[in-house]
């Protein structure tokens, strides 16, 4: 009875389509996996209804987006919450993003995410599918969304010195992010 143990490699191949009549359109389309982390949140949030919570505070609740790396290149502890070690009971997150192409066909993609079990010469395999509908958002954004954008907690939080080469490949990370989810204003505090 195993505890726990680790993936060394998660693959996850372009979705197909189910059919092979494409009319010249996009065929596949791609996915990007992170690793969901966990972030520690010390209190209830304040003036919200105990009904409106998620859950209750003090507890980890999910939240970063971590970047996949095969052990073979970064060991276990390269990120920052362990989350290649899979543990007994404890429940951990794979967040794929699919970028459907404007020219892709309407139907049905499938594929597969595929974790190789480290130690144990095994490959777990999960089912992928992807209905694309014919329909598709405008280019340019028509609502307006903005969050608050803080370049110090980016300097607190990955512990980087401000406008560094380090500092700015973070902020170019943060501010892709925010344009992947049509984020059409910001505010940037620069005291």
């Amino acid at each position: 009875k195993a505890h726990g143990f680790g993936v060394d490699r998660v693959t996850v191949a372009p979705l197909r389509r189910a059919s092979a009549a494409t009319r010249g359109r996009a065929a596949t389309i791609p996915v990007d996996r992170r690793w969901v982390g966990y972030s520690f949140v010390p209190a209830p949030a304040w003036g919200v209804a105990p009904a409106h919570l998620e859950g209750t505070a003090p507890g980890l609740y999910p939240d970063p987006l971590y970047e996949v790396h095969e052990t073979q290149t970064h060991p276990h502890h390269f990120n920052p919450d362990h989350s290649m070690a899979l543990g007994k009971d404890r429940t951990q997150a794979l967040w794929l993003t699919v970028r459907v192409p404007r020219d892709a066909e309407p139907g049905i993609y499938e594929g597969a995410v595929e974790f190789a079990v480290s130690f144990y010469d095994k490959k777990i395999r999960v089912p992928v599918r992807l209905r694309v509908h014919p329909a598709c958002l405008p280019a340019a954004p028509t609502c307006g969304v903005e969050n608050w954008f803080a370049l110090a907690q980016v300097v607190r939080h990955h512990e980087c010195g401000w406008w560094t080469p380090r500092f700015w490949k973070l902020v170019q990370a943060y501010l892709r992010n925010l344009a992947d989810h049509r984020q059409t204003h910001m505010v940037v505090p620069m005291f």
